[in-house]
């Protein structure tokens, strides 16, 4: 499932607040069109087990949402290794 179309650091910024909320409050915020439904499920696991949230629950949200977003794949740059740009050849995403 693809994410709401929306600038990629502003949809990062919602999985950050939700994540740090359900860290240090044990509460999942109001949900939203930009994360999936597997990420607002890891978030709620998360929330769920506080305080004692383990570091593989939150390891888990990370990872769900960089593979519902795409963002493990785009840099705040424009670089995307999958179509040959990246920090190494420091070629452009068309």
């Amino acid at each position: 499932m693809m994410l709401a179309k929306m600038p990629l650091d502003q949809t990062r910024s919602i999985f950050e607040n939700a994540l740090l909320r359900a860290i240090t409050e044990g509460q999942s915020p109001h949900r939203t069109a930009e994360l999936t439904e597997e990420t607002w499920s890891a978030i709620d696991a998360i929330a769920r087990e506080h305080p004692e949230a383990t570091v593989r629950l939150i390891s888990d949200a990370f990872e769900t949402f960089e593979r519902e977003s795409g963002y493990a794949w785009l840099d705040r740059y424009g670089f995307d290794p999958a179509r040959g740009g990246g920090r190494n050849t420091l070629r452009p995403s068309p």
